[in-house]
């Protein structure tokens, strides 16, 4: 009679090489091979299929299951400063507004000695990104050192600038200390000046004198269903996905409008929650 085969041999190891680029401080097995430098990446090369999953914190368990169901996998720990903290930022969308051609906003004030704003701000917003400043207040007092209109919200001081293009209306005959007006302004993501884009004067002061999010221009490359995926910058981009629920849609003639098609250049208002910042 022929003698059964042993556990062994009926279970053979199957080699497993996985590349992992990542950040010092990581425990390896010897099938797998570390390089420093580059964001973390994983590649299973052999055998195939295979599954990467995490059972626990700062933990991924990668295992290769061949065709006769012999099962081999590594385990490595991140250590310190590799392992990921924190949550995905999420993009959510308050207006999406199609457009003819991407129009960034000027972030260069005409003072030569602007105030920088140090106002924190979400860092997890795509590049590209402003900051996106509406104020609806009294104006306070002009800065004659920088030029500057300054507005007091709270404890916090606003130092407002204009560039050649900005676009005022309203009752702009004379403009003085407690004239309620409305600022539309941006900022680069790091501190810099706020250079207004539109100021209407005469409004009455709102009950919300003070709104920060976010503006970027891109190019919708897919939808599914609410979510938006936008190309930034549109000609050869990355993608990032926008939540749309809830969001203001408009075409480029300012009409409401349930969906943008794919192909859209729009400029994105949107707020930031998660991520660094």
């Amino acid at each position: 009679m022929k003698a059964m085969p042993s556990v062994l041999e009926r279970f053979k190891i199957l080699p497993l090489l996985v590349t992992l680029t990542a950040l010092a401080g990581l425990l390896l097995p010897a099938a797998v091979s570390a390089q420093v430098a580059g964001p973390p990446q994983i590649t299973l090369v052999n055998p195939s299929p295979a599954q990467i999953h995490s059972d626990a914190p700062n933990v991924i368990q990668v295992e290769a299951v061949s065709l006769d169901s012999v099962v081999t996998g590594v385990r490595i720990q991140v250590q310190g400063a590799a392992a990921a903290t924190g949550d995905p930022a999420v993009f959510t969308v308050l207006e999406l507004t199609a457009i003819a051609a991407p129009e960034p906003p000027v972030l260069t004030p005409t003072s030569q000695n602007p105030v920088i704003n140090n106002t924190p701000v979400s860092l997890a917003a795509p590049p590209g990104s402003t900051v996106n400043f509406t104020i609806e207040a009294a104006l306070d007092r002009f800065d004659a050192a920088s030029g500057a209109m300054v507005f007091v919200i709270g404890t916090e001081e606003f130092f407002v600038y204009t560039h050649g293009t900005t676009r005022v209306d309203g009752n702009v005959g004379v403009i003085d200390p407690t004239d309620p007006m409305l600022i539309i302004a941006s900022r680069t993501v790091a501190p810099g000046p706020i250079v207004a884009q539109r100021i209407r004067v005469g409004t009455l002061p709102s009950a919300t004198p003070l709104i920060i999010d976010f503006l970027v221009e891109g190019n919708i490359s897919a939808r599914n269903g609410s979510l938006y995926t936008v190309t930034i910058p549109p000609v050869g981009g990355t993608n990032f996905v926008f939540e749309t629920a809830g969001a203001t849609i408009t075409d480029a003639a300012n009409n409401p409008v349930q969906t943008l098609p794919n192909g859209t250049n729009v400029a994105i208002g949107f707020e930031v929650t998660g991520g660094s910042s």
